[in-house]
């Protein structure tokens, strides 16, 4: 009797210290379903999808893990999405190529045209990564919105390790743009008190918006270690409700535009104030490039960005924005491109570092 008892009590000591797990398995959710810390962690296993008439709500504390290794041991093989051909070099356009048999990554994601909202709190946040064990430098693909007019919110939490192909060429599409967050149609969307941190796409390292239609408010976040093509941490094209403030861009890069956030052809009713950009680096637009827009940049602080060819802290063309008691200052070379001695009417009670002081303008250290 006593060495049964004895038995039952180390079983359930090991069962007090057993990792149990929620397994999602290409999960297509087309009604209302709420995910609980209580069945961490949730591992993805298959790009899960949220149709229209769907809904999902991550509570606080959950553990979201992206899988998705595939391990092949046989050439000419495919794998859907990943190939093996024998004595091919990779190819990142969306296709997996690979010589002999070897080990390589195929990424999911989740694709919502529902209801999405992950809702953590201060103390309890979501984290959404990528398989620490499994984890090679190729990344999760993010959350892709699809024309979805609900209201979506992502709050309290942590993204982290999302990558999608990187190249100046690829276009503006779910594919390459938007490493975490990809926004496309009508969509409405808000995104509070998060951390976006070594997420990589071709537009948009953390979060990009494709076309008008959408409403879009991003308060209160953390960027930094974001890379991208264009838009090291944000990019918007073409997009006309959005809302970006009180938000922190630091250490992000960008091949070509927009270190930090990248403004592009008519992202016109966009209000950005309140941020804090540093330490961002671009080719133009070391902290922010705005090109054929015009936003409102009010009560910003842009400093200590780099531009390797022009505009350090800012850099706009065939744009007439709006910058209002802003700082532009110690950023690496040139503050602003164009000089804003140049364009006088875009400047109110701004402290721009090398300019001529003329009106409500000033260029004295606001230490």
């Amino acid at each position: 009797m006593k060495s049964r008892i004895f038995f039952i009590l180390l079983l359930l000591n090991g069962l007090a210290f057993m990792t149990f797990a929620t397994n999602h398995n290409n999960d297509t959710i087309n009604h209302a379903v709420t995910w609980s810390s209580a069945d961490n962690p949730h591992n993805i296993n298959g790009t899960l999808t949220i149709t229209k008439d769907g809904s999902l709500i991550i509570d606080e504390g959950c553990n979201v893990v992206m899988s998705g290794n595939v391990i092949v041991q046989q050439s000419g093989t495919d794998y859907g999405k990943l190939k093996i051909k024998e004595n091919v070099d990779i190819e990142v356009n969306g296709i997996y190529y690979l010589q002999g048999g070897v080990i390589h990554y195929h990424s999911y994601y989740f694709d919502i045209s529902g209801i999405f909202k992950a809702l953590g709190v201060e103390t309890q946040e979501i984290v959404f990564h990528e398989n620490s064990t499994n984890y090679d430098g190729e990344g999760w693909e993010g959350i892709r919105f699809q024309s979805s007019s609900k209201l979506n919110e992502l709050e309290h939490c942590i993204f982290k390790e999302a990558k999608k192909p990187n190249s100046s060429g690829n276009g503006v599409s779910d594919t390459y743009a938007g490493g975490v967050v990809f926004v496309n149609g009508n969509v409405d969307l808000t995104i509070e008190y998060c951390e976006f941190f070594d997420n990589e796409s071709s537009w948009g390292g953390a979060v990009a918006c494709n076309n008008g239609g959408s409403k879009i408010a991003i308060n209160w976040n953390e960027f930094h270690d974001n890379t991208a093509s264009s838009g090291g941490a944000v990019y918007f094209y073409n997009t006309d409700d959005v809302r970006i403030s009180l938000n922190k861009f630091y250490g992000n890069t960008a091949d070509d535009y927009g270190g930090a956030v990248y403004l592009d052809n008519g992202s016109d009713n966009v209000e950005f104030y309140n941020n804090l950009l540093y330490s961002d680096t671009a080719d133009y637009g070391g902290g922010l490039a705005i090109v054929d827009s015009d936003p409102y940049i009010y009560s910003c602080t842009i400093a200590d960005n780099k531009a390797n060819t022009s505009g350090s802290g800012v850099y706009y063309t065939g744009s007439t924005p709006d910058f209002q008691n802003t700082i532009i200052y110690l950023n690496e070379t040139d503050q602003v491109d164009p000089d804003p001695d140049n364009n006088h009417s875009h400047y109110d009670f701004c402290d721009i570092q090398d300019i001529t002081t003329w009106g409500d303008m000033k260029s004295s250290d606001p230490q």
